[in-house]
């Protein structure tokens, strides 16, 4: 099953369940990326009654997640490691630049 079909059974799920299917919704029920979840609610809107109940009936494969989650605290480690980066980046600039403007003035 293609995650947009699963973003549509999901939403005729809740829809059947007597929720109406938002994007908040999709996104607490299923890990998608959300172009994906747009996409598949945009689908759900224009299907027909009688099939988002057929739709609702079949039971739905175990989902899967195609974006792996990245541990939050590797995440964070590498947001640090930038911006040590980016600092030294700065100061090296900075130095450069000094450095290029005492050697016009001595010219």
């Amino acid at each position: 099953m293609s995650p947009l079909e699963q973003v549509i059974n999901q939403a005729c799920l809740l829809h059947q369940a007597g929720k109406t299917p938002s994007l908040a919704l999709l996104k607490a029920k299923i890990k998608m990326p959300m172009p994906v979840l747009v996409k598949g609610l945009q689908a759900f809107k224009q299907l027909a009654s009688d099939e988002i109940t057929s739709r609702a009936q079949i039971p739905s494969a175990p989902q899967i997640n195609p974006i792996e989650a990245a541990p939050t605290q590797s995440l964070e480690l590498q947001i640090a490691e930038l911006q040590q980066q980016q600092l030294a980046m700065t100061t090296m600039i900075e130095q450069l630049t000094q450095r290029i403007t005492e050697l016009e003035q001595r010219a």
